[in-house]
């Protein structure tokens, strides 16, 4: 994937800036902000199991 991809300015359901920080919307913003929100789950699940990943 050719580097302008990931940091060209996109839209995410009609918004333009993340609504938590103002930063303009990319495909790399996106992917790195999902990333870190699945991360988020990932530690209520291991609470809950008690387990650790």
């Amino acid at each position: 994937m050719r580097q302008e991809t990931l940091t060209a300015h996109t839209t995410a359901n009609g918004a333009t800036h993340s609504p938590h920080d103002g930063v303009p919307y990319t495909l790399a913003y996106i992917v790195t902000d999902f990333i870190e929100h699945d991360r988020h789950h990932q530690q209520q699940v291991d609470g809950v199991l008690g387990t650790k990943s």
